[in-house]
C-alpha cells in the first residue's frame, strides 16, 4: 500500500480538496500525530468515519512494514547519515 495520494482524481489531473485531506490523515495515521490529525478533522468538511479509515490506513501501512512517501521522509532518507 502506497501512502502517497490515491482515488479519485479530476479530470485535470490535481487531486480534489477531499482526497488530499485524506491523504494527509492517511499521513498523520502513519506518524500517529494526533495534532495533524485535530487540525485536520477541524478544517474540513469530512465525515469522521472517512477521517478514520484514512488513519487507520496509515496506521496499518506502519505496522505492515510500508515505508512513508511524505516528504520528510523522503528527504531524511536521502541526507547521508553521520
Amino acid at each position: 500500500m502506497r501512502m502517497a495520494l490515491k482515488g479519485s482524481v479530476k479530470r485535470t489531473g490535481c487531486p480534489s480538496k477531499r482526497e488530499t485531506a485524506l491523504a494527509l490523515m492517511r499521513v498523520a495515521g502513519y506518524h500517529d500525530d494526533q495534532k495533524a490529525r485535530v487540525r485536520l478533522i477541524v478544517e474540513n468538511k469530512i465525515s469522521r468515519v472517512a477521517f478514520y479509515v484514512a488513519w487507520s490506513e496509515g496506521r496499518r501501512a506502519k505496522a505492515a512494514g510500508v515505508p512513508c512517501e511524505c516528504f520528510e521522509c523522503k528527504q531524511a532518507s536521502l541526507t547521508p547519515k553521520t
